[in-house]
């Protein structure tokens, strides 16, 4: 993977909480966190039986540089679809800090 692959836009979404008079407390997904370069790969069996080691259904896989700040709490926003994907895993394959894989679950 190189700078150069990373040909998608997503936006990170911070999860917020807001009162409701008649229900109580809802969590939304409004507050931006960061918009960074990204790239959403092809899913190969290899990644989907790791999915399935971790008990996870992913429908997409994303790739974006590493940051250390990336849970499972947050929601992803592609940029150029606007669809919005729920965080599976945030995965370090390499070990080395420089790339995250991350599997995603699209939030209807």
């Amino acid at each position: 993977m190189s700078a150069g692959e990373l040909n998608d836009t997503v936006t990170f979404l911070r999860p917020t909480e807001t009162l409701d008079d008649l229900r109580g407390a809802a969590v939304d997904y409004t507050e931006k966190l960061v918009t960074v370069p990204g790239h959403f790969k092809t899913m190969t069996s290899r990644d989907l039986l790791l999915a399935q080691a971790m008990q996870v259904l992913p429908t997409a896989m994303l790739v974006v540089r590493y940051r250390a700040d990336l849970t499972t709490t947050l929601r992803v926003r592609d940029e150029r679809t606007q669809k919005v994907y729920a965080i599976a895993s945030v995965t370090d394959t390499a070990g080395a800090r420089i790339w995250l894989d991350l599997f995603l679950a699209e939030v209807l």
